[in-house]
């Protein structure tokens, strides 16, 4: 079955940082996994730019063979929220699977935070497109699965996402066309926690999974220096997904 990609890049001030420049180095790396349609909204906060700033913005997809990319204004209110249902809705091959993802990270500034930020944005690519890790997600989504991510929180409602249950941090797999079957799915009110409720307001608990981590309590430990330590062991992982990890993350 073919995999698509939806990706939301906000460039601010029409630049770079570190978290976007690693989310796109992430993006490459892992292009290959996507052989269906590619979705790309690139958003600027002003989109008066000039036609070599265009084709600047191209060039970041050169990995990609034929990747549809968008450059569409900037919302600071509702952010990704604001293209999510549209970019569903342009995927022409509903037998397909499809990954949302963002370039997480470029609001959160304070080093002190840098190397708990960069584990969570590796983790949701790792664990989600790995390929022998996707072989734990492809089966599921394919039968009875609609939403597939990392990271699952089991709450009744955060004091930012309101949904039972949701992936922290916003990037997920997804059944096509189970997604569009199911009754009022594009009924969607934009915020800046919107997409990540969405799965959780969609689908039941029973029809999610998580191929890393699902826990019944906040993951504002994300940023905790306890919490990686303590996740990223032979214990949880193996060995062999643990070294995996390690090595790719260097490098």
């Amino acid at each position: 079955m073919k995999k698509n990609l939806i990706f939301y890049c906000y460039l601010k001030n029409g630049e770079f940082d570190e978290s976007t420049s690693f989310n796109l180095k992430l993006i490459e790396k892992y292009s290959h996994v996507f052989d269906g349609e590619q979705i790309i909204k690139v958003a600027y906060d002003d989109v008066n730019i000039s036609d070599d700033a265009r084709q600047w913005t191209r060039n970041l997809f050169l990995f990609f063979d034929n990747p549809k990319i968008e450059i569409v204004k900037n919302n600071p209110d509702t952010r990704e929220s604001e293209y999510f249902i549209e970019s569903i809705k342009e995927i022409e091959n509903d037998d397909s699977l499809t990954f949302f993802c963002h370039n997480k990270g470029n609001t959160h500034t304070s080093p002190d935070i840098k190397n708990n930020l960069f584990n969570w944005i590796f983790s949701m690519y790792f664990f989600n497109l790995d390929e022998e890790l996707f072989s734990r997600i492809e089966k599921p989504l394919l039968n009875e699965i609609t939403f597939s991510g990392v990271l699952r929180k089991t709450l009744d409602c955060s004091p930012w996402v309101c949904a039972p249950w949701h992936f922290s941090g916003t990037f997920f797999w997804f059944n096509t066309k189970r997604l569009k079957e199911t009754p009022n799915w594009d009924m969607f009110e934009k915020g800046r926690f919107s997409v990540e409720a969405y799965p959780g307001q969609k689908a039941d608990l029973r029809h999610s999974y998580s191929n890393f981590i699902s826990l019944n309590y906040d993951f504002n430990a994300l940023f905790d220096n306890s919490f990686w330590p303590a996740v990223l062991t032979e214990d949880v992982l193996g060995k062999e997904i643990l070294n995996k990890y390690n090595n790719t993350f260097k490098n």
